[in-house]
């Protein structure tokens, strides 16, 4: 069984059930919308444009229409020789896992019509295949990854193998490395720099029997058998300001001064997010958590940009951000220059090493909270959260975690929150 997600829906690859389309506008509650019973079994889809490509077993491809997911309609196949058990789309071509057919190439510039173009009869049985570029990497049983070249579609040819331990049922790209299930010993990662001598990077005995593999990021999650999910951290991420700066984006519609604002994005831990409210003259990170924070310059220039998070091999994708902004003249409230109640002074010293003291000022008793993150966003310690009276305070992080782990180097956020108005300001731990 497998799944592909296009939009708002899941197309499943349901075995003897043939294609099942769930709505998944609300992941909580998945919903049967529509199904299409195929006549073998369905053992991989892909998804392409209006159309589902299900590796169909003995029957081969099937070719079905999916302009209306609550009717989805069988609209063309093709028998392969052998037994489809994966399926990948690129462009116009269809690349398929025929078991001891090995690799079958499909054009499908009319998909309700593939032609056969080409095919690899690899050494083993093909039962999963991905599309890189010009390579296509086919999991081929015993016979491990199968590195193919497939410049030249209509006559497939052989880059480069790599054994797995013993048989090699998935496999995924990223970058310069293959990711492979081995049913008995995990995962596998391989360096493919040379694709003509892909080398064993490390790997990661599972408990189960794995099986599935997907990459995100720069996680890798692995679906084991009877153990159920497995996830791995696959690469070191560093932010690397000089190399991965965004473009500096104007935002439109801005009439007045801008004194807070407020980020919304996809990803939360794989960007880095700046704004300015005075073109450019003085940058401040934001977190991309819908909670509004003020400009330490206030400006009727608002623009924004991203520090990409770099792990080597792969980048974060973006699908969606949302920028907000309340101008002064509209919200002063939210400035807390113009709030006699509260001033957040920030963090004093800073750099520091290895404290330092948060200070600010409260113009009536009320409860305080300061609670620390680190560039990605992610909690690091709570500092404070009680009542606090009229006067100047400060509150000291000695530069550990909750658990009383040293933390490293780097930038660091205290997020202050006082009678429901918040503000952060940023620090550098210099160790």
């Amino acid at each position: 069984m497998h799944a592909a997600i296009s939009g708002a829906f899941a197309f499943v690859a349901d075995n003897a059930a043939g294609l099942q389309v769930v709505d998944i506008k609300d992941p909580t509650t998945p919903i049967l919308v529509g199904s299409c019973d195929t006549p073998g079994n369905s053992t991989y889809v892909a998804i392409s444009g209006d159309y589902a490509f299900v590796a169909d077993m003995d029957s081969g491809i099937q070719v079905i229409d999916i302009t209306d997911p609550t009717l989805p309609l069988l609209a063309g196949c093709y028998n392969t020789p052998g037994l489809a058990y994966g399926v990948a789309v690129s462009g116009d071509l269809a690349y398929v896992a025929d078991y001891e057919s090995g690799l079958q190439i499909l054009d499908i510039m009319d998909p309700t019509n593939p032609t056969l173009i080409g095919c690899y009869d690899t050494p083993g049985a093909s039962t999963f295949v991905t599309v890189e570029g010009n390579l296509a990497f086919v999991a081929d049983f015993d016979s491990g990854i199968q590195l193919i070249d497939i410049t030249d579609p209509t006559n497939p040819t052989l880059t480069g193998t790599f054994i797995t331990p013993s048989t090699a049922n998935s496999v995924s790209v990223a970058g310069d490395f293959a990711f492979a299930t081995d049913r008995d010993f995990g995962l596998q990662v391989i360096d493919i720099k040379d694709p003509s001598k892909p080398i064993l990077t490390s790997s990661f005995d599972t408990q189960g029997n794995a099986f599935g593999l997907w990459v995100a990021g720069s996680l890798v999650f692995i679906a084991d058998g009877d153990p159920g999910l497995n996830v791995f951290r696959v690469f070191q991420s560093e932010v690397d300001g000089t190399r991965n700066t965004g473009q500096c984006l104007k935002v439109n519609g801005v009439a007045d001064v801008v004194g807070s604002a407020r980020l919304e994005s996809t990803d939360t831990g794989e960007v880095t997010w700046e704004l300015t409210a005075d073109g450019g003259s003085h940058w401040q990170t934001f977190l991309p958590d819908g909670i509004w924070y003020s400009f330490d310059f206030p400006g009727t220039d608002l623009r924004w940009r991203s520090i990409l998070t770099w792990s080597g091999v792969v980048h974060p994708m973006i699908s969606e951000l949302t920028v907000s902004w309340v101008e002064q003249a509209v919200s002063p409230v939210l400035d807390s220059r113009s709030n006699p109640q509260f001033v957040f002074h920030g963090a004093v010293p800073n750099p520091f090493n290895p404290r330092t003291w948060v200070k600010f000022r409260v113009g009536v008793s009320q409860r305080v909270k300061i609670s620390v993150y680190d560039i990605s966003g992610r909690s690091i310690a709570e500092l404070t959260d009680q009542q606090f009276q009229v006067g100047e305070h400060s509150v000291e992080w000695g530069g550990r975690d909750s658990s009383g782990r040293a933390v490293p180097s780097g930038e660091y956020f205290f997020r202050i929150d006082i009678g429901g108005q918040v503000e952060t300001r940023k620090a550098m731990l210099l160790r």
